[in-house]
């Protein structure tokens, strides 16, 4: 930043001028301005009884040579700026991946659960194998193929029931739910049955819970 020089060797910037304005008056910055202005290295011009400054443009011209290094410079900063962009999108990535890494305070309690966990899988399957239940790839194969067809015809006959109850409960200016109760249906949601995914097989056989009648006692 230019400076101005006073008499004993005091020096003045204009950020120096501005900021003791703050503190003290607007005398000192209009000294510095007026210093500046007939040392020529700021214009000043009158504009409504407003004193305008601007810093001599003329002063600061640069040749063909200059520019063209400057232009480089500003090239190679935008290079710079790029490589160290990608060296910190690289870093954060690694970053996220060491977070998500168990540290090593974490390892021997993770350790302890897989350990669990593969003692009670082989106890699974030795007990699978004492059973003398065999069932080959084939078999499983085709008993799930069949499994996904069975799940996919009850989904349809309960899509085309739900349909008929809608349509005569519109026609009777019933609910649903007033429809189902009088022809007496019972839905999978009223006797808590879940679909299994259809892309899974079921750990245990699929059972459909029945409501147990209620015994009525005549007291006369």
């Amino acid at each position: 930043m230019r400076s101005l020089r006073f008499g004993g060797g005091f020096t003045w910037t204009l950020l120096g001028c501005l900021t003791c304005a703050v503190a003290s008056s607007q005398g000192i910055v209009q000294n510095c301005l007026e210093e500046w202005v007939r040392s020529g290295e700021v214009r000043m011009t009158d504009q409504s009884n407003q004193k305008v400054y601007w810093f001599n443009q003329a002063l600061y011209k640069l040749s063909d040579s200059n520019l063209s290094s400057v232009q480089k410079e500003v090239e190679e900063l935008k290079e710079n700026q790029q490589e160290l962009s990608e060296s910190l999108q690289s870093m954060e990535a690694e970053l996220q991946s060491l977070e998500a890494t168990p540290t090593n305070t974490d390892l021997p309690q993770l350790l302890a659960k897989e350990e669990k966990d593969v003692k009670g899988l082989r106890a699974r399957a030795d007990k699978l194998r004492s059973s003398g239940i065999v069932i080959t790839p084939a078999e499983k194969e085709r008993k799930t193929k069949n499994l996904s067809r069975y799940r996919s015809e009850w989904v349809k006959r309960k899509r085309l029931c739900m349909d008929m109850v809608h349509m005569i409960a519109d026609g009777m200016e019933k609910r649903p739910k007033e429809v189902q109760k009088l022809i007496g249906i019972e839905t999978d949601e009223d006797v808590q049955v879940t679909l299994p995914p259809a892309d899974k097989a079921p750990a245990k056989a699929l059972t459909v819970p029945r409501k147990r009648p209620k015994h009525v006692n005549n007291k006369e």
